[in-house]
């Protein structure tokens, strides 16, 4: 059981309040409110700091994808799917997601389709001939 007594003697200390006078030292809640309120604000410029840094680390690899989404446009694209299936084709672009990739002159084992769109969930890799003759992995 807690002696109320006991208690509240310790807490009104612990708030800087003297059980005799019943007065607050102010000087002690404006330290504590200081102390308080400086590292809230530290922990607060800790984590604006790293949720930029992540929001630039995002915004350049985006910057990146989309410019290799760029430069694989036009290029004969050799892709592995799933169930044993490879298929060549010219890469057109993607959707804004990344998810789909829309693709000309699709050579597949039943023939050539003219347009097509490949879900990448379906794809297990694909490289890309630069021009070289010779297929890099993308």
């Amino acid at each position: 059981m807690v002696d109320a007594d006991n208690f509240c003697t310790k807490t009104s200390q612990n708030a800087g309040m003297s059980r005799r006078t019943g007065h607050i030292g102010m000087e002690d809640s404006i330290e504590d409110e200081t102390q308080i309120s400086n590292m809230v604000q530290s922990t607060s410029n800790a984590n604006d700091d790293s949720v930029s840094q992540e929001q630039e680390d995002r915004s350049f690899l985006r910057e990146r994808f989309l410019h290799l989404l760029k430069g694989l446009q036009g290029k004969q694209t050799h892709f592995k799917m799933y169930e044993k299936t490879e298929v060549d084709a010219t890469f057109q672009l993607a959707d804004i997601d990344g998810q789909n990739f829309l693709v000309s002159n699709l050579e597949t084992p039943m023939g050539t389709q003219p347009q097509a769109m490949l879900r990448c969930d379906d794809i297990i890799s694909c490289s890309v001939d630069l021009g070289t003759g010779e297929h890099k992995m993308c």
